[in-house]
């Protein structure tokens, strides 16, 4: 105690003469007062750290303190005190006795000069003097009458504000009003920009007040119109449940289903049975149903779910550990207009802060290290599981892929031909060969003309084929797995002529249901020439986007005023929110649009394109919303006149970082944009819009548009009720974004760390259970087998987590700054951040060079494999299975695979046919409530 007793001593001089008639004195007078009458030791270090808070009023007290001491950690000086300190550091640290110690003003006389920071809660001014006075600088407040806020305020603060009971800015009177033509502001001499004035010049107003009413009216025609027709829709008669019936049937055939094979005594087994639906409980992370590429999404996914839930809970445990008011800090909203209560609030924000800066930095790093090193082992955990799900047979294990071939007219027999010479050649049987086409500018005519049942239909079949020519490649399927790889090295020295060209063989990565055959004919130039294409119709959408929706958007809620407790309408708010959500669903649409129209191979390399265009669009988005944010937040704070913990104008500071890290900025900035990510960017997009209009929406419009539709059936109906939109990579894109959104809300107060990472849980974990239901039950058959886009996923995580160590590093910086050693040597943002993104990428090229090894041939033979594989290379190309009917005239023919069409497939070993099924299992649908006839 006596040891306490002489720092106090020396802080309280050394405070006093580095700083002259100091504001605080008396303050400093009271407590040691109160000081000499403290009998225990516990007690005097609850006072001595509420005079250490003090000094943390000013910059000059804070060096003077730390001077004297010769230590940067002015909470926790080294000196024997320390002991006494461990002793309450559990007391100290309880948020209720750092309110009960900061806050000690219970009473105020009129007229008296206090720091409102410490004053009690619930503390008011005497009757006689009503009004809070924010006077000199910092939180220095004083009661006064509502006529002497000019004379406390030194004429700044004049208007005495009777729903906050503060002295404000005369022109916070009146919205809009930029100079006040008397001290009520009854009149206005001139209006700021975004106000024009009304009532014979006395009053301000918006000059775009006009948007609110007519945008309520916009969208109440559209909510009418939508309304009124699916009322139309659903109250039509129902004269067509022959054709529903049909429709909902393909609708379930075209679902995902497993072939049955039924085992019998002698060891030998049937396919060929009755294809059934998975079952619902399918684990998606571990059952490749679709495609290990697919399998490979869902993991990715639960370890982003994983993350999110483990990063709330540490932090719940930090907390606990630490310091309970951790969890709420800075997620209290303070009315702006109220400014003795705005110093209460950012009084105990800062100090809390301040005394576990060091331990939220910590914690951060930690974090980041955990996450970082959780991603180099997740990704060779992904190349693990895809080798062993591609260690399965599939269809590409048998092919090759043949290059060079030569230019033929659509009439010649070129298939049989090159199976000849490659059997010659290799010397061994080969199962068929399937050849690319240039059928772009026929392929609307080919389905039609399969399925026509014109005489003259063999007659239009040659004259098509006589138009159209073949490519410069081909897919040759052999026996087994080791006759195609005997046949890939043998080319290696053995050179391989067909019609006079030298043939190129690889072994074939790409399966038969995501070759896109029509793009076989596109010239790898013009690839690149429509990659730079589609790159600056990406661009000139996002310029599109910020011109005419994201800019004026901006510009009229930044013309707000914020005076008198103006602020932007709900309803510009939730156009806002929503804007967000209708741009990431565009850019998915437009990204899906562009990269499919490059001409790639295989939907594999479309997905690749697809999310990089997808995450950059919706990153540079995310980027400017935080920067309109941070200004609006910013400029809040300077209209209310409002100034840091130090008691500096925010709007004389000129460090962007300093003015970031001031307590009412990031309070500010981050309640706005935790607002902005829930539900803006979490929930309305993934939640709201995509399930409604992208499937339950054009389900039930076809439904019910079916049921009472007469004369639909057949082909017709079936159309009309199929799946539209089939399961892709996307939610890569989107997982991405939304951690990238989480981490940069973690720039902002410790308070919002839970709730951001509780958000971010729920949507994970509702998109992985809308994504399991639409893959079971609402998507039509797929298979994705690459891991390209996987490889791509977890080399953008590089983003999200070199985000978070920019923010653990500028906690650090915050409390190097906020102790006064100004000089520490430091990265910029932007360098750390690149900095850990050429490591992280570094490291997964390492990886990924460490986890490549060669896989062990499959056991099984092509024709085993094809009897329970509906799409192969010959009835997914729609030329080829032309041919085989109309050219070759096969019995039976080669018939073209479609979703939900299996049973009609007919096997043929001569052309490399073994599928045969009955009919998929169709669900038990109850067609009296779909049709309304109960």
């Amino acid at each position: 105690r006596k040891h306490v007793q002489t720092l106090f001593a020396r802080s309280q001089t050394c405070f006093v003469s580095r700083n002259g008639t100091h504001p605080y004195v008396h303050l400093l007078q009271r407590w040691l007062t109160n000081f000499a009458s403290v009998d225990n030791a516990s007690t005097a270090m609850q006072w001595y750290s509420c005079f250490v808070g003090l000094c943390l009023a000013s910059k000059v007290g804070v060096v003077a303190v730390r001077e004297e001491f010769h230590d940067e950690h002015i909470l926790i000086p080294r000196s024997p005190a320390n002991k006494i300190l461990a002793d309450r550091e559990g007391h100290l640290r309880n948020r209720s006795a750092v309110l009960e110690t900061f806050r000690d003003i219970s009473s105020v006389d009129c007229h008296q000069l206090i720091w409102a920071g410490f004053l009690a809660e619930g503390v008011t001014c005497p009757k006689d003097c009503e009004y809070w006075a924010e006077s000199g600088r910092g939180c220095q407040h004083a009661c006064v009458k509502a006529e002497e806020c000019g004379l406390a305020t030194k004429g700044k603060l004049e208007w005495a504000d009777p729903k906050t009971m503060n002295c404000r800015g005369s022109y916070h009177a009146m919205v809009g009003c930029k100079d006040c033509a008397n001290t009520n502001c009854s009149e206005c001499n001139r209006c700021n920009e975004a106000f024009n004035y009304f009532l014979d010049g006395r009053r301000c107003k918006h000059k775009y007040s006009y948007v609110i009413p007519i945008t309520k009216v916009v969208l109440l025609v559209i909510a009418c119109v939508c309304a009124g027709s699916l009322f139309y829709l659903w109250r039509k008669p129902i004269v067509n449940c022959e054709g529903l019936k049909e429709g909902l049937a393909h609708r379930s055939r075209c679902k995902l289903h497993r072939p049955q094979r039924e085992e019998h005594a002698d060891g030998t087994r049937t396919v060929g049975t009755r294809l059934k639906l998975w079952p619902l409980t399918t684990n998606l992370c571990t059952t490749p149903i679709a495609g290990a590429g697919l399998m490979l999404m869902f993991r990715f996914v639960a370890a982003v779910i994983f993350w999110c839930f483990a990063f709330g809970v540490s932090w719940v445990l930090f907390v606990l550990w630490k310091d309970k008011g951790l969890l709420w800090l800075g997620s209290s909203y303070v009315d702006p207009r109220d400014r003795k209560n705005v110093c209460v609030d950012m009084t105990h924000f800062t100090l809390i802060r301040l005394r576990h800066l060091d331990s939220i930095a910590a914690f951060l790093l930690g974090a980041y290290a955990v996450t970082f090193v959780g991603c180099l082992c997740f990704y060779v955990s992904q190349v693990r599981t895809w080798r062993a799900a591609r260690s399965q047979a599939a269809m590409c294990h048998f092919a090759a892929e043949i290059g060079n071939l030569r230019q033929v007219q659509g009439t010649e027999r070129v298939e049989a031909e090159l199976k000849k010479c490659m059997e010659a050649w290799a010397e061994q049987q080969i199962v068929g060969v399937s050849v690319g086409w240039d059928y772009q500018e026929q392929e609307a005519s080919i389905l039609p003309l399969m399925m026509s049942s014109e005489q003259d239909r063999e007659e239009r079949a040659l004259t098509l084929l006589r138009n159209m020519f073949s490519s410069e490649h081909a897919f040759v399927v052999f026996p087994t797995e080791a006759a195609r790889n005997a046949a890939v090295n043998a080319a290696q020295s053995k050179s391989l002529m067909f019609q006079g060209n030298q043939l190129k063989l690889s072994r074939s990565k790409l399966e038969p249901q995501v070759l896109r055959w029509k793009h076989l004919a596109v010239d790898r130039s013009e690839v690149v020439r429509r990659i730079v294409q589609s790159t600056g119709c990406l661009i000139l959408f996002f310029a599109s986007w910020l011109v005419f929706f994201f800019a004026p958007q901006a510009y009229y809620k930044s013309t707000f005023t914020f005076d008198d407790g103006e602020t932007p309408h709900f309803l510009t708010d939730k156009l806002i929110t929503i804007s967000v959500a209708v741009f990431i669903n565009t850019t998915y649409v437009i990204s899906d649009l562009l990269s499919k129209r490059i001409g790639f191979w295989d939907n594999a390399t479309e997905q690749f394109t697809f999310i990089l265009f997808y995450f950059i669009a919706n990153l540079l988005n995310l980027v400017l919303d935080a920067l309109l944010y941070g200004y609006l937040a910013y400029k809040k704070i300077v209209v209310h006149d409002l100034t840091s913990f130090e008691g500096k104008e925010i709007d004389e500071m000129t460090d962007l970082f300093e003015i970031l890290e001031t307590s009412i900025m990031q309070k500010g900035v981050g309640q706005e944009m935790f607002a902005y990510a829930v539900p803006g960017t979490l929930f309305i997009p993934y939640l709201v819009i995509e399930p409604l209009f992208l499937f339950i929406l054009p389900y039930i419009l076809a439904r019910w548009t079916l049921r009472s539709t007469p004369g639909i059936r057949g082909q017709q109906a079936e159309s009309m009720m199929e799946i539209m939109v089939p399961l892709d990579l996307s939610r890569y894109g989107d997982h991405l974004i939304n951690l990238s959104t989480t981490v940069i809300v973690c720039f902002f107060p410790c308070g919002l760390f839970l709730e951001i990472a509780v958000s971010c849980t729920f949507v994970s974990v509702a998109m992985y259970l809308i994504d399991h239901y639409r893959l079971l039950r609402a998507t039509p058959s797929c298979s994705i087998q690459g891991r390209r886009v996987d490889r791509l996923a977890n080399v953008l995580l590089c983003v999200p987590v070199g985000l978070l160590l920019v923010v653990a590093v500028s906690k650090s910086r915050l409390k190097q700054a906020q102790i006064g050693n100004d000089d520490v040597p430091w990265l910029s943002a932007p360098m750390i951040f690149l900095l850990h993104v050429l490591v992280h990428c570094l490291l997964l090229a390492f990886l990924e060079w460490w986890t490549t090894h060669h896989l062990e041939e499959v056991s099984e033979s092509y024709a085993e494999v094809a009897a329970s594989i509906a799409p192969n290379y010959f009835n997914t190309n729609p030329v080829h299975c032309l041919r085989s009917e109309l050219l070759y005239k096969d019995e039976p023919p080669c018939v073209m695979y479609a979703p939900g069409k299996e049973h009609l497939l007919r096997a043929n070993p001569k052309i490399g046919l073994y599928f045969e099924a009955a009919p998929a299992e169709a669900e038990d649908y109850d067609y009296g409530v779909l049709t309304g006839n109960v």
